[in-house]
C-alpha cells in the first residue's frame, strides 16, 4: 500500500491532492499491475497504463503528476536483471575441449615420465653415482632412498620441460583474427550496406564471427522479426466481395515459379481509396468497417491535424497500418483525449462536405493473449451506443450471431486465401447495443477491473458476457 500526498506549484493550477494507492506486491512481471488509487471517496482502477517503468521516457506531454509505488530492488527492471550469459561461438567450445585435450596429454605425459624415473632410480645403478651426487650436492631428486619425492620433483620437472605443447598464443591470435574481420571486412562490406538509410554494416561485437559462414536454414514468421516490420494494408473481405488487388511477395514468388507474369491493374482498391464505394454495393457495410478501423484502436496522432503530416504511434505496426487504411477510406482519425475521439469524415456518402465526428470512449476492453482481441464501446454523436471488436478469426467467429451462414463460409475462404498470400488476417465485428444492457454490464465490468485479486480473470468472465453471441 502506497499513500499520496501531492503538492503542486500555483502555476500548474493544482490544488493539495490528497489520496491513497493500494496495489500489488512488488514482482518481476513488467506487462501487468493491479491497482486502485483511492481518491475523494472514489475507487479509481490502476493498469499498466497508468504504470511508468524506470527509464521511461515521456511522450506528447510536458510534465506529469505521479507518485513513486516501487522502489530500487523493488522496482520490476530490476527483478528482471539477470547475469548476461556469455555467448561463445563454435569454434571457441572446440578450441577450450582442444586445450583440455592437450592438458591431459600433458598430464598422462608427465605422469609416465614420473613414475618411470622413480623406478629407474636405484642403487643397483652406482656407476651413475646418483646417491652419492645426491648427497653432496644437497639434492634429494634422484635420491633412491625417497622415491616418493623423485616422483614429485620429476613430475613438476616434466610439466615444465612439455608446456610448450599447450598453444597459449592461439587465443591471442584467433582474436586479433576476429578484429581485422570486423574492422576491415564486415564493417566495409558493400553488400551489407543500406542505401536508402545510408546506413553501412557495424559490428559491435567479434565474438560470432565464424557463426555467419555457418547458416544452413532461416525460419521466419510474419512478426517482422527479420523484416522491416513495415504493415500495409492490402485486402479485406466485406460482406463476402473481396476489395484490393495488391500483390504480396509469396504470390509473386509462387507465381515466378509457375512461369506467370503478376500485373496490378487498377481495381477495386483504388475505388476504395476514392470514395467511390457505391459503385460496388454493400456501401453500409463499407462504412461501418472502415469506422471501425478509425475507432477501435489505442493509437495516438502526433504532429499537425493533416492527412499528410500526421503521425501516428501505435503499440504495434498493425494497428498504425489499420488506422492509416481508415484514412485512406475517409475516416481521418486525428485527435484522442481520455474520453473522446475525432474523426474527420469525408467517405462516399459526403463527398461534398467534410464532417469533424467526436465519439464517446465509454470502455476500453484491451487485447491479451486469452482474449485475442479487442474491442471499444463507444457512444455516437446521436447517443447510440456501438462495440466494435477485432481480433483472431476463430474468437470472432465463434461468437458472431446466427444466420448469414453463406457469408461465412465465403469469408473463410477469403481468409485462407489471404493466409496463404503470406498476409496477417484479423476479424471485425461489431454490434448495437441498448441502455439497460450496457449499465448492467458496465457495472460488472467496473467491479472486476476495480479488483485486487484474480483481476484479469475477472475481467476475462465479464468480456464473454459481452461478446458472447453478439455479432
Amino acid at each position: 500500500m502506497a499513500h499520496l500526498v501531492v503538492s503542486c506549484d500555483v502555476q500548474f493550477l493544482f490544488k493539495l491532492l490528497a489520496g491513497e494507492i493500494q496495489c500489488e506486491q512488488p514482482n518481476n512481471s513488467l506487462y501487468t499491475f493491479t491497482g486502485n488509487l483511492i481518491i475523494q471517496d472514489q475507487t479509481l482502477p490502476l493498469s499498466p497504463n497508468q504504470l511508468l517503468l524506470r527509464g521511461c521516457s515521456l511522450r506528447n506531454t510536458g510534465h506529469i503528476v505521479g507518485v513513486v509505488v516501487f522502489t530500487g530492488h523493488e522496482t520490476k527492471v530490476m527483478m528482471n536483471a539477470m547475469n548476461v550469459p556469455s555467448k561463445r561461438s563454435t569454434l571457441e567450445r572446440k578450441l577450450d575441449k582442444l586445450i583440455l585435450a592437450l592438458f591431459a596429454t600433458l598430464f598422462v605425459m608427465c605422469f609416465i615420465g614420473a613414475v618411470g624415473s622413480a623406478i629407474f632410480v636405484n642403487k643397483k645403478y652406482f656407476y651413475l653415482y646418483l646417491e652419492s651426487s645426491s648427497e653432496e650436492e644437497g639434492m634429494s631428486q634422484f635420491n633412491p632412498r625417497n622415491r616418493f619425492l623423485v616422483f614429485l620433483l620429476t613430475m613438476f620437472t616434466f610439466i615444465t620441460l612439455y608446456s610448450t605443447i599447450i598453444p597459449i598464443s592461439l587465443y591471442v591470435s584467433i582474436e586479433m583474427i576476429k578484429f581485422i574481420q570486423s574492422t576491415r571486412f564486415i564493417n566495409n562490406d558493400l553488400h551489407m550496406y543500406h542505401y536508402e538509410t545510408d546506413t553501412p554494416a557495424l559490428a559491435r561485437t567479434s565474438n560470432l564471427n565464424e557463426e555467419l559462414g555457418q547458416v544452413e536454414y532461416i525460419f521466419s514468421d510474419k512478426t517482422g522479426t527479420l523484416t522491416r516490420n513495415l504493415m500495409e494494408f492490402f485486402k479485406c473481405s466485406i460482406g463476402g466481395v473481396v476489395y484490393g488487388n495488391g500483390v504480396t511477395e509469396t504470390e509473386k514468388g509462387i507465381a515466378e515459379r509457375r512461369g506467370i507474369k503478376l500485373e496490378c491493374e487498377r481495381g477495386v482498391s483504388i475505388l476504395m481509396m476514392l470514395g467511390l464505394w457505391e459503385e460496388l454495393g454493400g456501401m453500409s457495410q463499407i462504412l461501418i468497417a472502415a469506422r471501425c478501423l478509425a475507432i477501435c484502436h489505442t493509437v495516438l496522432p502526433e504532429g499537425e491535424e493533416f492527412p499528410d503530416k500526421i503521425r501516428y504511434q501505435a503499440a504495434s505496426p498493425d494497428e498504425s497500418a489499420l488506422v492509416i487504411a481508415a484514412k485512406n477510406f475517409g475516416f481521418f482519425f486525428y485527435r484522442r483525449t481520455p474520453t473522446k475521439i475525432y474523426i474527420r469524415e469525408s467517405h462516399a456518402e459526403k463527398m461534398d462536405k467534410i464532417q469533424d465526428q467526436s465519439y464517446e470512449i465509454l470502455n476500453v476492453l484491451e487485447f491479451n493473449s486469452t482474449r485475442k482481441r479487442q474491442s471499444v464501446v463507444c457512444r455516437y454523436p446521436d447517443g447510440r451506443l456501438v462495440l466494435y471488436s477485432k481480433g483472431a478469426d476463430n474468437v470472432i467467429f465463434e461468437r458472431l450471431a446466427d444466420g448469414s451462414n453463406d457469408i461465412k463460409k465465403v469469408t473463410r475462404e477469403h481468409l485462407e486465401q489471404f493466409g496463404s498470400a503470406g498476409l496477417r488476417t484479423l476479424c471485425l465485428a461489431y454490434k448495437e447495443l441498448h441502455q439497460e444492457v450496457y449499465e448492467s454490464w458496465n457495472e460488472k465490468f467496473i467491479h472486476a477491473k476495480s479488483s485486487l485479486i484474480d483481476r484479469e480473470k475477472k475481467l476475462d468472465e465479464v468480456h464473454l458476457i459481452l461478446n458472447f453471441g453478439s455479432f
